[in-house]
């Protein structure tokens, strides 16, 4: 057994293809392996902004030998058909061979697939794989129709054990593999050949690449830790540019450089926004003062000044770009101190938010009459809710979101303030964009739960309505995240509004089921995070419980999950889908529906009094359960019912001589079905048989 290692120089890949990159690269080049009856043990990935390395250890030397039974044509199909089914295996008449089968007599031959060297199928797949590698974005050069993401330099393709060594031949694009890797850029560019993974690992380093992404990662947050502390700082943790970071350097270098005090009255996320975004630094806060008086850049070199001059030049691109946000800022609160709001309001009239949707004041109008409709079913202040809903979109024409848009909202909530307006109307701007991810905290304020609701709501309502539905990966206008904004924010803030209420506030042109299921998707991606069973939401997220709120349901859900893990619940379960059994089975064969109300007139055996009885007693306990939210003890109310559903089944022949007594006993079922249903769907769970 061997270990391959492979290595693709290029120049610089853009930082967030490189894990992807990687990752796909291992998944093709393991699934290739396996269908080449090569064996291995592990593989493993790498990245550097230069390079895609994949190790796999204990390859094997040669292929397994296969023999494999290939199934041809009927018998008595046309001679074409057979003799094509012989061509194709490189087979003669005697390597035919008989079998019966359920679908008749076919054809049949042994194909051996014999031993190959373990460097020629590895070969075949890199030059197979490589010019067929999947970019989001992927380029030519030269002559050559040949794609990869940047020009491609290199191509290191080794197999070596203790006493074993080869150079795996590879030609992509007239690239040659070799043994030979690069080191860093400017501190050590020559090349240098190598003689297994370890032997790569440690020259790398040597040559000052790390070549592991985490133990970049790691370096950075450490060394960048370590500095901050020194100076009683603090840094501002951003998981997203640190990981974007980690792509752009192999060499990486904190250095520390202080934002000019004539900017530190800005709003902290302007300053926030500017440094990451146009300059991919860190921001550093003082603890003392609390204000962000600091900066970290990661440089990609070991500078001899320690770094003095690197941070000399980033301090004056900086303060050019602080300067720009510092005049925007300044306009446009100069602006509202002047004219108001209401300049503000005026030019979102001109602003299109989708030519088949209106303007942006069109849908602040939408947004205001959807929020004051939640105000009402949630107690929010009806007041501050108008109010903070016509302003939300304000800062959308600011000069300030025009020139940083990763900044609206947050404008419009420093712009509320300006403005005079309270604190409330302030954070209602700045979150009803919220949840922007999974992990996003969700609105929890009556007002800013109204506005962000009613924007999400809107949105969804109006896309759906002229048929704009996300298709397939792609959702351009963000509403797989609006809608598990709706989901989250019904739950998390336990919001008594029914989804099908929800629906019903926004265009009345998108169909409600179409736009139900849609957010049922998201709630069921959402609940499955949290482990939960499918056959339970199954269960629970159907449209029949439309007239449920998503808090509704995820309390249901909660308890049936508790619930399933008693005994009782499997006889339950069994005893329901007996008699939902029969009645479907009755119902498809008499083409009707037993939804009729049983009459105590025609029943016969004293167990069909019996269980009517218990079956309407039950209706109204679970009733008043459902109403204060109690599901622990609908669900100990129907399981109560149990005793009497086996009885019943004991005692009382279903499918009676009369048909009148029959009917009537279906009406029975239906009835055990009907209440069963006012908790969940119990058809949809599974139980051992």
């Amino acid at each position: 057994m061997a270990e391959l290692l492979i290595e693709l120089f290029s120049e610089e890949i853009p930082s967030r293809f490189q894990s992807e990159a990687a990752k796909n690269l291992e998944r093709l080049f393991a699934s290739e392996l396996s269908r080449s009856n090569l064996a291995y043990d592990s593989t493993a990935f790498f990245y550097t902004p230069r390079r895609l390395t994949l190790v796999v250890s204990k390859v094997e030397r040669l292929t397994s030998r296969e023999v494999k039974e290939v199934r041809g044509p009927n018998v008595l199909a046309p001679e074409e058909a057979i003799n094509g089914f012989k061509k194709t295996l490189g087979v003669t008449d005697s390597d035919l061979y008989r079998k019966v089968e359920k679908k008749g007599e076919f054809f049949f031959s042994r194909v051996e697939r014999p031993t190959r060297p373990a460097s020629d199928v590895i070969s075949e797949i890199l030059e197979t794989t490589l010019p067929n590698f999947s970019w989001p974005k992927s380029m030519r050069w030269g002559s050559t129709s040949f794609k990869w993401v940047r020009p491609l330099h290199s191509i290191l393709c080794i197999l070596t054990d203790e006493d074993f060594f080869e150079i795996v031949p590879v030609e992509v694009n007239g690239i040659r593999s070799g043994d030979i890797s690069y080191g860093h850029r400017f501190l050590s560019p020559e090349p240098f050949s190598v003689l297994n993974f370890e032997d790569y690992t440690k020259k790398l380093r040597k040559k000052y690449v790390i070549l592991d992404a985490k133990t970049r990662k790691d370096k950075i947050l450490n060394d960048a830790q370590n500095l901050v502390f020194a100076r009683n700082m603090e840094l501002i943790a951003d998981d997203d540019l640190l990981d974007e970071i980690v792509g752009l350097v192999e060499w990486p270098v904190v250095l520390l450089g202080e934002v000019n005090k004539k900017f530190l009255s800005l709003p902290p996320e302007i300053l926030k926004v500017v440094m990451k975004e146009h300059q991919r630094f860190f921001s550093v806060r003082n603890k003392a003062t609390g204000f962000i008086e600091s900066y970290l850049t990661v440089a990609n070199i070991d500078p001899a000044d320690n770094g003095q001059s690197i941070i000399q030049g980033n301090t004056r691109v900086l303060n050019a770009r602080l300067s720009d946000a510092q005049f925007f800022w300044y306009n446009d609160i100069t602006r509202i101190k002047v004219d108001g709001l209401s300049f503000f309001q005026k030019k979102l009239e001109a602003v299109t938010f989708h030519n088949q949707i209106g303007s942006q004041a069109e849908r602040v109008s939408r947004i205001q009459y959807i929020s004051l409709e939640i105000a009402d079913s949630i107690g929010a202040p009806k007041t501050e809710v108008r109010v903070a809903a016509s302003i939300c979109k304000l800062d959308l024409v600011s000069e300030m979101v025009y020139e940083f848009p990763e900044l609206q909202g947050v404008m419009g909530s420093y712009f509320a303030r300006e403005a005079g307006l309270s604190e409330d109307i302030a954070r209602a701007s700045a979150s009803h964009y919220s949840p922007l991810g999974p992990s996003d905290n969700v609105p929890t304020q009556p007002v800013e739960v109204c506005i962000a609701l009613a924007d999400k709501i809107d949105m969804l309502s109006n896309f759906f309505a002229i048929n704009l539905k996300p298709t397939g990966s792609k959702d351009p206008f963000a509403l797989r995240r609006a809608a598990l904004g709706i989901v989250r924010i019904s739950i998390e803030n336990k919001l008594n509004i029914s989804i099908k209420r929800l629906l019903s506030l926004g265009n009345k042109n998108a169909d409600p089921l179409d736009l139900f299921n849609f957010l049922v998707d998201r709630a069921r991606a959402y609940f499955i995070e949290k482990h939960f069973r499918l056959d339970i939401l199954k269960a629970c997220l159907s449209y029949e419980y439309s007239d449920l709120s998503f808090a509704d349901i995820y309390t249901r859900i909660l308890a049936i999950s508790e619930f399933i893990k008693t005994d009782d619940s499997t006889d339950l379960i069994r005893a329901y889908k007996r008699a939902v059994n029969i009645l479907n089975a009755e119902e498809k064969r008499d083409t009707t529906k037993y939804f009729q109300e049983p009459s105590e007139e025609l029943f016969k055996e004293p167990d069909e009094n019996s269980i009517y009885a218990k079956l309407l007693k039950t209706d109204k306990d679970i009733d008043k359960a459902l109403e204060i939210g109690q599901l622990g003890v609908a669900l100990e109310k129907l399981n109560s019912l149990r005793p009497a559903v086996d009885t019943f089944f004991e005692n009382v022949q279903i499918n009676s001589e009369d048909e009148l007594t029959r009917r009537n006993r279906l009406c029975l079922l239906n009835k055990i079905k009907l209440l069963m249903h006012k908790v969940a769907l119990f058809s949809e769970i599974e139980i051992e048989s």
